[in-house]
C-alpha cells in the first residue's frame, strides 16, 4: 500500500507485484493487507488490481471479512444516483448500461442491501413497513 500512497507512475504495477507475492505465500492471515489493497486499488480506479487481489485471496483460501467485502463495494461502486422510477415494465428506460436486479419478498431488505453495496444510507428508501417499494427503482 505504500507504493499506491507515493502516487508515481508505476505505484499500480509495483502493488500488483505485491498481490503476485501475497498470493505465492499463502498466508491465511492476510485478510487484513488484503482489505488494504482493494481500499488503495479502488482509490486508483485500478480494476485490474481489485480484480487480482480478489484471485490471490481466492488462490490463498482467505474468506473476505466484513472489512474487506467494505473496501470491495467502496472500490467497485464510484458514484450513485436516482435514475428514474417505472411502474411497469412499459415505463422502464432504455438504458445502454448493464443492470443489476434485486428481487425478492416483501421486508427482506432489499432496499437495505442496496444501500449497503453503494455505502450510502438512504439511496434507496427503507421501511420497516412491507411493501412500500412499489415500482423498480433505477440508480
Amino acid at each position: 500500500c505504500a507504493y499506491l500512497r507515493r502516487g508515481d507512475a508505476s505505484a499500480v504495477s509495483r502493488a500488483l507485484e505485491l498481490v503476485e507475492a501475497m498470493r505465492a505465500t499463502r498466508l491465511p492471515s492476510a485478510e487484513r493487507s488484503y482489505a488494504e489493497l482493494l481500499r488503495w486499488f479502488g482509490k486508483t480506479a485500478s480494476f485490474q488490481g481489485v480484480l487480482s487481489t480478489l484471485q490471490a485471496m481466492d488462490a490463498s483460501a482467505v474468506e473476505a471479512g466484513p472489512e474487506a467485502l467494505d473496501m470491495l463495494a467502496s472500490a467497485a461502486v464510484k458514484s450513485v444516483h436516482f435514475v428514474t422510477g417505472a411502474v411497469s415494465v412499459d415505463t422502464l428506460p432504455n438504458l445502454p448500461l448493464p443492470e443489476v436486479a434485486f428481487v425478492g419478498r416483501s421486508n427482506v431488505g432489499k432496499s437495505s442491501l442496496v444501500n449497503m453495496v453503494v455505502g450510502r444510507r438512504a439511496i434507496a428508501y427503507t421501511s420497516s413497513t412491507p411493501g412500500k417499494t412499489q415500482q423498480f427503482n433505477f440508480f
